[in-house]
């Protein structure tokens, strides 16, 4: 039997599950460790393990084991590369399924900030403001007694006033995107104590698909599954050919994007005030028009531009300008990915009208601009 180590937090319970099925079918004994690089190398030397997978930036914390020794994987670089457009979709996706449902007020929940995370909550943040609507941060930590909380067990809650106060201050009906969906489990109990009602009050979604949180929940979770089952898997698969050849290979794999996986916590659908539902549907049908401007939607609605707006104000907190703009670069994007048009062309089937248009919208909303975005897409 091999002794395989794993040190990969925050991925430590789907990328585990991931590893050990495969691990499973070669013999492998897995368990998890908060060893260090150095130690894992000292365990190797001494045949205590025969193989290890973390995150430990080898290339510039060890002097000692350098080149990594090719029984220990080394995920830091790989993950670098891919894990905050990673993040970043979940971030997006989250928002998107909250609003698309009918929340126009969210909040992201943490039970603490984590570097790997900050990604998500600042596009998921970033996507509510697109729709002109505000999200509000909740670090948990800072709203329960932490001499009572413990992180490792599910069925033992703290204090939980302090989060309830939070939630009844925000405005309902709240949707939440959870950090991961062991935090989510904060939001539902918190909920259950204090007689908030999920979903109609609170829309909860969480992060991971772990079927201990999802499932067995007191009430369904639900989630986006970013396939960190299907990572320990590849991984564990890059070991394993590693530890065959005896020499260390270059990581090639990729993973799919989030999927989301909708179930009781967001099972509601709010309706907007009738005049801007109307209106949001023209908007989606006449956004890829370059022609089509907030003076033609007016027209259209038989409204002038002030009264336009006022509906919007009274209605939902979102603006028609935000609304055409985030539709037409969801074209650009969808059109970026899935086709090979020209930049040029992209404008013009998108709505957008003029490339730098495009690379300014794409510079505030992206970060990037519209091809180094398409790039990046294509790298996936």
């Amino acid at each position: 039997m091999n002794t395989i180590l794993l040190n990969m937090y925050p991925y430590r319970f789907s990328f585990h599950r991931g590893v050990v099925k495969i691990g499973r079918k070669n013999g492998w004994v897995v368990s998890s460790s908060q060893k260090s690089y150095n130690e894992m190398c000292e365990m190797l030397e001494k045949k205590e393990i025969q193989g290890a997978i973390g995150s430990w930036n080898t290339r510039r914390n060890s002097e000692t084991y350098s080149p990594p020794p090719h029984q220990l994987l080394d995920l830091s670089f790989w993950k670098q590369r891919h894990s905050h457009m990673q993040e970043t979709s979940i971030g997006r996706m989250a928002a998107d399924h909250l609003i698309d449902i009918g929340f126009r007020h969210t909040a992201y929940y943490a039970r603490s900030p984590h570097r790997f995370s900050t990604p998500r909550y600042h596009a998921f943040r970033d996507r509510c403001q697109e729709y002109g609507i505000h999200c509000s941060p909740l670090v948990g930590m800072e709203l329960i007694s932490p001499d009572l909380y413990s992180p490792d067990l599910m069925e033992s809650y703290p204090d939980l006033s302090g989060l309830a106060h939070e939630l009844m201050r925000l405005p309902a009906p709240l949707g939440i995107c959870a950090e991961n969906d062991i935090h989510a489990q904060d939001i539902i109990h918190t909920c259950i104590q204090f007689g908030m009602s999920i979903p109609e009050q609170i829309g909860l979604i969480g992060v991971d698909n772990n079927p201990i949180c999802t499932e067995l929940s007191p009430i369904a979770l639900s989630t986006l599954d970013p396939h960190l089952q299907q990572f320990g898997e590849k991984a564990a698969l890059h070991l394993l050919q590693q530890l065959q050849e005896g020499t260390s290979l270059p990581i090639s794999f990729h993973l799919p994007p989030p999927v989301l996986i909708p179930r009781q916590s967001t099972a509601v659908r709010f309706s907007p005030h009738p005049f801007v539902q109307r209106t949001l549907t023209l908007i989606k049908a006449q956004a890829h028009d370059p022609g089509f401007s907030i003076e033609t939607l007016s027209q259209m609605m038989q409204v002038s531009r002030g009264t336009l707006y006022q509906h919007f104000a009274t209605g939902s907190d979102i603006s028609p300008n935000g609304v055409l703009t985030f539709h037409r670069i969801e074209l650009a994007k969808e059109l970026l990915m899935s086709s090979h048009l020209s930049l040029e062309e992209v404008c013009d089937q998108s709505g957008i009208g003029s490339r730098r248009h495009l690379d300014l919208l794409f510079k505030k909303h992206l970060g990037v601009t519209a091809a180094a975005w398409r790039k990046q897409q294509r790298i996936l």
